[in-house]
């Protein structure tokens, strides 16, 4: 397919610029064959694909003249996907299609082919074939017929299978490649294969190991050879004797190779052991030969006594096997023997445990057994002759494990039962770090005594406490016994002065350990439950009495500041701040107690201290745009017993006032004001005006938009030009007197622009953004707009149009229009109109009028007329019309957008739009109420000056 080249010629203009644009494109389709030929004019395509139909890449074309040798057009080359093009003049050729070398794919030559015009010719290739050949001999040379011989891919799936001949003779053709060899004597393969041993599924299956089979670049003519040793098996009872007329088996495993090619590489592998089985009967000597492939292994996997994976021979006591794995790399011979009998290994074997006497072990007898051996830990531990055994050697505490095994008269030993596990413990338990904690205490009070209490065979089971004199073992107090410890919470009716207690325990065989002791000292109580209110100006305390007590001493900040033989105390002289105190207890001897806990009274006559915080923090101007939260933050040195919750403000206003109280814990309050001011109403922002519109080029114009703000009153504003570019980002008015203003126009070349205009607030609230449009025109160009069009112009639903009677997507009423506006010397022609009708209905006037409505819109007022896009194709001007609906007559604004499709590259149909905006509407900034549009297909219904 020859590129395609196309010159494209645009005109832009606006009013006084012209520019030109000259573009060339270059198109080449991407699914395309390569051109070869290009100065030929008949091109040949189509398809080139293998045998499967994936397409063939990078084959040579070429075409010669009928019976020529040489190439008179190409060569030419398929792309990846098999597509080729060749060009070539009219006539007669040879069509050569080459593949690459390596495809092994057949060349093919299309003679003879006539063309004259464009052809399409697909081309599919034929896959080159090989053919392996040759003899199936044994090791004697002797041709083995009645085998399946096949050739495997190197995936597994069979690409060709023969029999070999009466004398051995095999011939198969296969696509090039290599090939894995697979030979199978089976009688549903070849019909009654030729068996070279019995086998006892009658089947013989080898599998090569590699791709051997190498017919890639030619045929191979090669025989194969299976040679075969004999495996000479001697079967014997445990006597020596032979077995006579016993079955022997042998099952060869699947890890040693049998030669395949002689002289080569080549090897095969039985697929299943099953598949290269051997059988015979032994002689009267116990003798068997077995017939088997040379250099297959037999392995001794599954145990010498099973007939799996293996060489065994069977008789009635059960199969025997051999003992070491075997590998017939010849002839060779083995002798099967079956051991002598093993006693019965005993069973049921168990001993008391745990114990702290010496372990009797028992055992169920063993029929034949002469005597039992008992082995502790691995170590014969001595000899019973009867099912029973005492082992009064063991002196030493541990875990121990316990087997037997049974001996017969010929000093043949048993496996070992299993095993039992015995504990023996003579040792009793440890007893360590003895204490008590607290190790003096008060009267009444009590103390944690406690030990470490660890056995390593039988564990702790308890454990036991007493004070002074030894009650014996088992009569004390019991302990909690934890892990490796034991407790118990004492002294709570002990008297003043030292106690000896003593701890011991037990293990799980009852061995109790000697006993362990600590003393403990109990003295006179301290104060306890010391309190006072806080904070306060007069700190009063009161505690609990102690028995035994004379007077008590009060302290303040670790300073003695009185002493009362009552339970209460009032620190008139304390000053204010943090104070802290405790109590002790005094005997008359003046024994002093351990202080009571200590108390912390706060002295506070200050008042507290309260903040406001205000969130979102309100703008310079001191005004928010959304709700708002106060929050009150108190404080005091003694503590707030409470301060004012955060308070949300939802509402608008200017002044609005809350108060936040503190109250600190002595009572004293303080209190805070805020004023806050939330507008969230923005701007409001009413019709845009303009000193002049439309300006001519180069002339400016001051637009002027009122505004106004009910609460936090307006600050400014901005307007910008086409897109909105953000609300802040567009160019600053300036407001007086409720009005924005701004000049513009000098920088705007002549067309028609979209004004955005919005208002901000103090609060920072924007209004929405009204529009208005300025038209800017150049005085010194002459420019019109002509056009007529009867039955064309057709406004449909589907085009967003909207006239009185239209109702139907199908429907086709169509309008007429003609218009004369013209431009020039700097005005607006006074002869100017426009005028369009439109009509819809059926058998209106009569009784079964349907849908009848009318439609007549006339105007010789313009306000301006706009020419601009590529090449001055479009034509809009706006004015103001007289507007008739079904009788009824009003003054309407409407802008007119026309197309003249003659100057548009390429040519286009000329179109027209009219909108219609409702009595005193700005077109800049309001919807239109009706719309009528089309294009006119017959003859030029626009045309621009």
């Amino acid at each position: 397919m020859r590129p395609r080249m196309s010159n494209i010629f645009f005109r832009l203009a606006i009013p006084g610029v012209l520019a030109f644009l000259f573009a060339v494109f270059n198109h080449v389709g991407t699914a395309s064959a390569a051109v070869c030929d290009p100065s030929a004019s008949v091109h040949i395509t189509g398809s080139i694909t293998s045998q499967n139909g994936a397409g063939v890449g990078n084959v040579t074309v070429t075409a010669n003249a009928a019976g020529a040798s040489t190439a008179e057009y190409g060569p030419c080359f398929s792309l990846t996907n098999g597509t080729y093009e060749i060009d070539v003049a009219p006539g007669t050729y040879d069509l050569h299609f080459n593949p690459p070398s390596t495809s092994n794919l057949n060349p093919v030559i299309d003679t003879n082919y006539t063309v004259m015009t464009d052809q399409v010719l697909n081309i599919q290739f034929a896959p080159v074939t090989r053919t392996f050949s040759g003899v199936l001999r044994d090791q004697t040379g002797a041709p083995i017929p009645g085998v399946s011989l096949e050739l495997d891919t190197s995936s597994g799936s069979t690409a060709k299978s023969v029999c070999t001949d009466a004398n051995g003779n095999f011939s198969m053709t296969v696509s090039a490649g290599a090939y894995v060899p697979y030979v199978s004597w089976a009688s549903y393969y070849c019909g009654g294969a030729t068996n070279i041993f019995t086998n006892k599924f009658n089947t013989i299956a080898l599998r090569g190991t590699s791709a051997d089979i190498d017919l890639t670049n030619s045929d191979m003519a090669q025989d194969l050879q299976l040679s075969i040793a004999t495996v000479t098996v001697t079967l014997k009872d445990a006597n020596g004797n032979p077995i006579s007329g016993s079955n022997v088996t042998a099952q060869p495993g699947t890890s040693t190779n049998t030669p395949l090619l002689p002289g080569g590489p080549g090897e095969l592998k039985p697929i299943d052991a099953n598949f290269a089985a051997s059988h015979a009967t032994t002689d009267q000597n116990g003798t068997a030969q077995l017939p088997v492939f040379k250099g297959l292994s037999f392995a001794q996997n599954q145990g010498k006594q099973s007939l799996g994976d293996n060489l065994c021979g069977s008789s009635s006591a059960g199969p025997i096997c051999i003992d070491s794995p075997l590998t017939a790399s010849g002839d060779v011979a083995v002798v099967l023997q079956r051991a002598p009998s093993t006693p019965g290994t005993p069973t049921s074997l168990s001993a008391t445990t745990p114990t702290p006497t010496a372990p009797v072990l028992t055992w169920n007898a063993v029929t034949g057994a002469a005597n039992y051996r008992v082995y502790r830990d691995g170590l014969q531990t001595g000899t019973a002759t009867t099912p029973n055994f005492v082992d009064s050697a063991l002196n030493t505490s541990g875990s121990y494990n316990y087997t037997v095994t049974a001996v017969n008269a010929q000093d043949i030993e048993s496996a070992s039962s299993a095993p039992v596990t015995v504990i023996y413990d003579i040792t009793p338990p440890a007893v360590i770090n003895a204490a008590v904690s607290p190790t003096t205490v008060d009267q009444g009070g009590s103390t944690i005594l406690s030990a470490d209490v660890t056995d390593n065979l039988t564990g702790v089971t308890s454990a036991e406490y007493f004070e002074g004199t030894d009650p014996g073992q088992g009569s004390g107090t019991a302990m909690t016994i934890s892990g490796d410890a034991a407790t118990a919470t004492v002294g709570s009716t002990l008297n003043p002065g030292i106690h000896t207690l003593s701890v011991r325990a037990k293990d799980g065989v009852d061995n109790w350990s000697n006993p362990v002791t600590v003393t403990l000292t109990v003295k006179l109580a301290a104060p306890a439950g010391l309190h006072a209110a806080t904070p306060t100006n007069n700190p009063s305390l009161s505690w609990s009495a102690v028995i035994g007590t004379n007077h008590y001493d009060i302290y303040r900040d670790s300073t003695k500041v009185g002493s009362v033989a009552t339970v209460s105390y009032t620190d008139a002289a304390a000053t204010e701040g943090s104070r802290t105190y405790y109590v002790v207890a005094v005997t008359a001897d003046n024994v002093v107690s351990d202080p009571s806990s200590t108390i912390t009274i706060v002295i506070d006559k200050t008042n507290p201290t309260i903040t406001t915080a205000v969130t979102p923090t309100p703008n310079a101007a001191g005004w928010n745009n959304t709700s708002v939260t106060v929050t009150f933050t108190c404080s005091d040195a003694s503590g707030v017993a409470s301060c004012t919750s955060p308070i949300a403000f939802v509402s608008e206003g200017k002044n609005q006032t809350t108060t936040g109280t503190a109250t600190d814990n002595a009572g004293n309050t303080a209190t805070v004001s805020t004023t806050i001011r939330i507008d969230r109403t923005a701007p409001t922002v009413s019709s845009p005006t303009w000193s002049a519109n439309p300006i001519p080029a180069n002339a400016t114009t001051t637009l002027t938009v009122p505004t106004a703000d009910a609460l936090s009153v307006v600050t400014g504003g901005e307007y910008f030009i086409g897109t909105d570019p953000g609300q802040g980002s567009g160019t600053a008015m300036t407001y007086s007197a409720g009005n924005l203003s701004a000049t513009l126009g000098s920088s705007l070349s002549v067309g028609v622009y979209d004004i955005g205009v919005r208002a901000k607030d103090t609060a920072g609230n924007w209004s929405l953004t009204t529009t208005t449009m300025l038209v800017v025109n150049d005085p010194t160009t002459t420019l019109g707009i002509s056009g007529k069009n009867k039955k064309d112009l057709v406004p449909r639903l589907a085009a967003g149009d909207i006239l009185p009677g239209l109702t139907s997507p199908t429907q086709t009423d169509a309008a007429d229009y003609g218009m004369t506006v013209s431009y020039k010397n700097g005005v607006l022609d006074t002869h100017n109109a426009f005028h369009l009708t439109y009509a819809t209905g059926a058998n209106c006037g009569k009784p079964t009028a349907q849908n009848c409505h009318t439609f007549t819109l006339d105007a010789t007022s313009f306000d301006w007329l706009i020419v601009d896009q590529a090449n001055n194709s479009r034509g809009r001007f706006q004015g103001l019309a007289t507007l008739t609906i079904d009788g009824v007559t009003t003054a309407n604004p409407f802008t007119i957008m026309s197309i003249d499709g003659d100057r548009l590259t390429p040519n286009a149909n000329d179109s027209l739009v009219l909108k219609v905006y409702a009595p005193g509407a700005n077109p800049a900034t309001t919807a239109a109420i009706y719309q009528a549009s089309g294009s006119m297909a017959k003859g030029n219904g626009v045309k621009i000056q």
